[in-house]
């Protein structure tokens, strides 16, 4: 968050906001909301959970994400997500992933623009 999506004096409120909300958080895993493939800017930050149902993509355990803090749905699964992404701190930049499911490796996501994901701000 610091070094990308939210790098700058310009982003330092919403930047508190976010590592507030990531300290709240119980979950070990979480990922980054992303705009778009081409600009990748920070939408909001969201919980990674591992239930117990079959997920369409991948045949395993089904996994989704719920918003913590920022816009974009209240939640989503990995079917809804068009592309994975994960952090190369060598380059500071996110990298596509070639997956269709979350692993403990994704950093960040893509989900499809659809008319049921309603950007609610989450505080």
């Amino acid at each position: 968050l610091v070094q990308v999506c939210l790098a700058g004096p310009h982003c330092a409120s919403t930047l508190a906001a976010a590592l507030s909300a990531l300290d709240r958080s119980l979950v070990d895993n979480h990922v980054i909301l992303l705009k778009d493939d081409a600009v990748r800017s920070f939408l909001g930050l969201f919980a990674v959970h591992r239930g117990g149902r079959t997920a369409t993509n991948s045949g395993g355990p089904c996994v989704d994400a719920e918003k913590i803090y920022g816009r974009g749905p209240r939640r989503f699964d990995e079917a809804a997500v068009t592309i994975f992404f994960k952090y190369n701190s060598a380059s500071r930049a996110f990298q596509p992933l070639p997956s269709k499911s979350f692993t403990f490796t994704t950093d960040a996501v893509i989900v499809q623009n659809s008319t049921h994901f309603k950007a609610t701000q989450v505080p």
